[in-house]
């Protein structure tokens, strides 16, 4: 999941933005921003960086793995 966080911020500065004279619109825009938002990452699947993290620590250690295997095969000795 993503962090909620970063997208109450960047609603929050597209809100800040409006000029004065529809601030009585940003209620309606900060809804709207919001949702438009999280529909757009959430169609990106992607990937908490906890997720990333675990999937780069298997690879180093698959990739050490097969670097001995390589080296038994190619060094019997």
């Amino acid at each position: 999941m993503l962090n909620r966080n970063a997208i109450e911020r960047t609603v929050k500065r597209i809100a800040e933005s409006l000029p004065e004279d529809v601030a009585n619109l940003r209620g309606d825009m900060e809804r709207n921003a919001r949702s438009a938002i999280s529909a757009l990452l959430d169609k990106l699947d992607l990937v908490t960086r906890e997720e990333f993290d675990a999937q780069c620590a298997l690879l180093a250690s698959t990739r050490k793995k097969l670097d001995r295997l390589e080296k038994l095969l190619t060094d019997p000795d």
